[in-house]
């Protein structure tokens, strides 16, 4: 089981610079901002179908809990912009290791 949850963590390390390195070249053809709405477009849709069949259909709804956690959605925008925009000026490399070091 363990083993198991390690490869799908490195598996998610691998889309998260894949994903990256696409998009920054996404965000010099169309620019960043479209980038960034088109992944979180793309994003919503399947999250949607996902949530529509195997998310949870009882317990408290998404604006019952503390308004503080709703924030998160905004830090993943910002995450989101800034690596479209780095990606292609310093490489995803640096960008993958500036996010993890900061992080800690």
């Amino acid at each position: 089981m363990m083993i198991g949850l390690m490869l799908l963590a490195v598996l998610s390390g691998v889309a998260l610079s894949t994903q990256a390195a696409i998009n920054g070249k996404f965000g010099e053809n169309v620019g960043v901002v479209q980038s960034a709405l088109f992944t979180f477009g793309i994003g919503a849709v399947v999250m949607g179908l996902l949530a529509f069949f195997f998310g949870k259909h009882s317990g408290p709804s998404i604006l019952s809990v503390p308004k503080w956690q709703l924030t998160g959605a905004l830090f993943g925008i910002f995450y989101m912009i800034v690596v479209v925009a780095v990606v292609p000026r310093i490489g995803v490399a640096s960008t993958t290791i500036a996010t993890i070091f900061l992080s800690r």
